[in-house]
């Protein structure tokens, strides 16, 4: 039943980035409506356990900064683990600033990143 939910948000999104919106407030909205511990399993039981420890690292070095990673500082053996979050349509890449592409999943990183 989670993943019906989490499936449901994520394709809200996906029709939002398609029409160039990048929905700050409607996932200041959703983190009020669900609990964070609801917020945080979703995130690591459809994302971050299925993802490589490369693509782990870029993800905690992009969510470090809050205005997004400079491309050129990231190290070479990981640029294919950039490829693939691209791919995924976790990470943009907007002129070699590399910011994470939904700001709910980038306060859920930063909080463990924290801890």
């Amino acid at each position: 039943m989670p993943f019906l939910k989490l499936g449901r948000i994520i394709a809200f999104f996906c029709l939002l980035r398609a029409f160039g919106v990048f929905p700050v407030e409607i996932g200041r909205e959703i983190q009020k409506t669900l609990r964070k511990n609801e917020i945080g399993n979703y995130y690591k039981e459809a994302i971050a356990d299925l993802l490589l420890p490369e693509e782990r690292e870029v993800l905690k070095r992009i969510s470090q900064r809050d205005i997004g990673f400079p491309e050129k500082e990231l190290p070479s053996h990981l640029e294919d683990a950039l490829t693939s979050l691209e791919n995924f349509g976790l990470v943009n890449n907007l002129n070699g600033c590399l910011p994470l592409t939904a700001e709910l999943f980038r306060l859920w990183l930063e909080n463990r990143v924290k801890h």
